[in-house]
């Protein structure tokens, strides 16, 4: 023990002194290599090694405030995969907020709004229409309706509640983008208290009779630019904003709808979207553990991925 001691002694050191002995770091080393740039006559290689390092210390200061500001961006959505989402696509430059739309007839490019929104119009109601009359004449569509099977079970649609009404409409999100009525989805969050009893023999009325409000078919349609030549008409799709009275209509009979195909089990338990408790994570999954029981019992996989033409 004296022996170690005496080769290794201990040595006593204030905490103050432990804390004033920080570390050299990439700030202290930019202010000492301007300290020496303007104190000493320093040769051009030197000159331009400080430069390269300012310009270093810059980037990374630029690069750390935007990493904390997308961190932020993230942890503060109350939707984080739209958000992640989101800065993916403006990293990669897919933002399209302030793109003006023009659309390629003939040879010639149209620029007028009110054009343009005929023209789109035509061709959404029309591209269906086109679609379907091809599966008919392939014939795919007279054979696939042999092959669905019914249902014998029926579903008894319970009338609604004032609370339930007004339990969905709370969690309604604060946007301001309305439908064709021009409600926002936050003013009907806001004074659902007020309007409680008429919406809900409203929809009690639409239930009993099995009439979807006609007024509630209607929805703005916003062209959305998905991939290829902008100017080409086939490459939008569109995006219907519906009344923020029809989507809690729709949210009700679905509350009603999915406990009773999930009971008589109409759905197969290979449709993970849009089900509660399924999503794309469970669907790759579900595909891996197929690929691997495949390759421990020594069977070829094959995979067979079809990309549906979208509207």
């Amino acid at each position: 023990m004296r022996q170690q001691e005496t080769t290794i002694p201990y040595k006593r050191q204030k905490l103050r002194e432990i804390k004033n002995n920080r570390l050299f770091t990439k700030g202290k080393r930019k202010k000492i290599l301007n300290n020496l740039k303007r104190k000493l006559t320093l040769l051009r290689e030197e000159l331009e090694y400080i430069k390269k390092y300012q310009e270093m210390y810059k980037r990374v200061l630029q690069q750390t405030k935007k990493k904390r500001d997308n961190d932020r961006y993230v942890t503060e959505a109350s939707n984080k995969t739209k958000a992640m989402w989101q800065l993916i696509s403006r990293e990669i430059g897919k933002t399209q907020d302030d793109y003006k739309v023009e659309l390629k007839v003939g040879n010639d490019i149209i620029s007028n709004p009110m054009v343009i929104t005929e023209k789109l119009n035509m061709y959404f109601m029309n591209i269906m229409a086109e679609l379907v009359k091809q599966n008919i004449n392939k014939g795919s569509y007279n054979n696939s309706r042999h092959k669905i099977k019914h249902c014998p079970n029926s579903i008894f649609i319970s009338p609604l509640i004032e609370e339930e009404v007004v339990s969905l409409a709370k969690n309604l999100k604060d946007k301001l983008t309305a439908g064709y009525d021009d409600t926002p989805e936050s003013l009907v969050k806001q004074c659902i208290q007020l309007i409680k009893g008429p919406l809900t023999h409203l929809y009690n009325v639409s239930l009993r009779s099995e009439v979807f409000p006609d007024e509630c078919k209607l929805a703005k349609v916003k062209p959305l630019y998905k991939k290829g030549d902008r100017y080409d008409i086939q490459n939008y799709r569109p995006v219907s904003i519906i009344s923020v009275f029809a989507k809690l209509l729709e949210r009700l009979m679905f509350n009603r709808l999915t406990p009773f195909l999930h009971n008589i089990k109409i759905l197969t338990d290979a449709q993970n979207g849009f089900r509660k408790g399924k999503c794309i994570g469970t669907a790759v999954q579900s595909f891996i553990e197929i690929i691997q029981e495949a390759l421990d019992k020594g069977i070829h996989s094959t995979g067979i991925f079809i990309d549906f033409k979208s509207l």
